[in-house]
């Protein structure tokens, strides 16, 4: 729907423009940007990997405009960061999973949470 009203909403959106952008977000994409030269591989799929070793459990949804995108998009599944990539981007920025993460590992395993597999929370 973007496209049939003049070009898709980010390159109209305020939200992705640079004025918006946080010192955390520079140094979040500089960091991806210099991992993606090294590797030889471009931002966005280094963005897409360094999602997916958050956890196995991590899906990322992508949005593409282009087939070309798409292309590029899927190309993160063959990408695997090395542990020094993956340290460099940890470093630029901090990852806080915020809740209900902390949430969960702050409490007392309770059926009232975990229902009936409360006594086999992993780390308990």
């Amino acid at each position: 729907m973007g496209a049939a009203r003049g070009g898709p909403p980010r390159r109209r959106s305020r939200r992705f423009s640079r004025e918006t952008f946080t010192p955390r977000d520079e140094a979040a994409a500089a960091a991806v940007r210099a991992v993606a030269d090294e590797l030889g591989a471009t931002p966005a799929q280094v963005a897409l990997a360094w999602t997916r070793t958050r956890s196995a459990a991590v899906h990322p949804l992508i949005g593409v405009s282009t087939v070309e995108q798409l292309a590029e998009n899927l190309g993160a599944l063959d990408l695997t960061l090395p542990g020094e990539a993956v340290r460099t981007l940890e470093s630029a920025v901090g990852f806080d999973r915020g809740f209900p993460a902390d949430f969960i590992t702050e409490c007392e395993p309770s059926p009232f949470v975990f229902g009936d597999h409360a006594t086999a929370v992993v780390g308990r």
